[in-house]
């Protein structure tokens, strides 16, 4: 999702410079069920998982476009469409955790899902500096989501998630 926000939170939310690259939060997920007869296999797992990643992006194109249209000096104004599409983007967090890896896969699933985790914390921070007029800590919170982008990624190539790269 910071791929989506950050050039929006750079420009619209936290009064820094534009540019047309798109970018991408702590504690772990484990999948759904714990018992292998649960579990999808790595076919199904990816198919599942990159339907969800590539829904989840359909679903954050409005609340981006929302944005796209507010003057770049209004915190304020951006603030709810940011929490919108923040609630938004943990449905989608919430359904790709909710699948089941195959087991051999289950440690490389925890350690992207921390990566979400720590991305949707990061658009917590930046959300909240937003509501409170404060382009500073709004700044920061986008530079500490957007150096996640390179780990959220090798993560999604490692199991195969394609389009998982530009929904969280």
């Amino acid at each position: 999702m910071f791929r989506m926000y950050v050039p929006v939170l750079a420009c619209v939310a936290l009064l820094a410079g534009c540019g047309d690259d798109d970018s991408s939060g702590g504690g772990s997920g484990s999948g759904g069920g714990s018992g292998s007869e649960d579990r999808l296999t790595k076919a199904e797992y990816t198919t599942q998982a990159n339907k969800v990643c590539s829904d989840n992006f359909e679903e954050q194109k409005p609340f981006q476009d929302r944005l796209n249209k507010l003057d770049r000096s209004d915190l304020e104004s951006a603030a709810p469409v940011l929490a919108e599409g923040l609630a938004k983007a943990r449905q989608g967090y919430e359904r790709l955790k909710a699948l089941s890896p195959p087991e051999s896969d289950q440690k490389k699933v925890d350690a992207y899902l921390a990566s979400i985790e720590r991305t949707l914390a990061s658009l917590d921070k930046a959300t909240e500096a937003a509501r409170d007029n404060d382009s500073a800590a709004g700044k920061k919170a986008a530079e500490e989501g957007g150096r996640r982008d390179a780990e959220q990624e090798g993560l999604a190539d490692s199991l195969g998630l394609n389009d998982c790269e530009k929904a969280f």
